[in-house]
């Protein structure tokens, strides 16, 4: 769970350092914010996320979230980002 949290932080901690504010508001201007927040129950523990954009950008904004998704899941975070995490 601990390394659930890193990672929620990285991903979408709301702040414009987190991995989709960066890609999704900073770099492309999609959104004005994107976050994740981790829910939990019995059975495990979930990656929730969210953004608004105008319904023209949605599918592009999308394919932002899924490369960041991918290119984290292959990579990890960097040193700097989960020391900033942690």
């Amino acid at each position: 769970y601990a390394a659930l949290r890193v990672l929620n932080h990285v991903l979408g901690s709301g702040d414009l350092d987190s991995l989709l504010m960066d890609e999704i508001r900073v770099k492309r201007g999609l959104a004005y914010s994107a976050d994740t927040r981790l829910q939990n129950d019995r059975i495990g523990s979930f990656l929730i996320g969210r953004f608004a954009t105008r319904n023209g950008s949605m599918k592009q904004a999308l394919g932002v979230v899924r490369e960041v998704l991918s290119r984290t899941a292959q990579n990890g975070p960097t040193q700097a980002q989960f020391e900033n995490a942690r």
